[in-house]
């Protein structure tokens, strides 16, 4: 049975963000489930959804910036310092 308080989205996208504390209070809890978003998706603060404090919408300094990259090569298969720290962050987190 899988079972979780929910997901969080903002989890490997966001610096700010501190997921192992967030996958230690999950463990904690008994809970074995969450779910993140893995690519260059996020949503604009205080403008999507109107979450407050939504993780998925950080500070954009707070972003390992690969969308523009993407977007001007048409490639995601991005190499270079933010990539790097993206996956680092997504390999991490799983």
């Amino acid at each position: 049975m899988l079972i979780t308080s929910g997901e969080h989205y903002g989890a490997v996208l966001n610096r700010a963000f501190d997921f192992r504390k967030y996958l230690d209070a999950l463990a904690e809890d008994k809970l074995n489930l969450t779910r993140v978003f893995a690519g260059t998706y996020r949503e604009v603060a205080g403008e999507s959804f109107g979450i407050a404090r939504n993780t998925l919408a950080p500070d954009m300094r707070a972003v390992p910036d690969l969308l523009p990259e993407v977007l001007a090569t048409r490639c995601f298969a991005v190499r270079n310092a933010r990539a790097d720290e993206f996956q680092h962050n997504l390999f991490d987190f799983i």
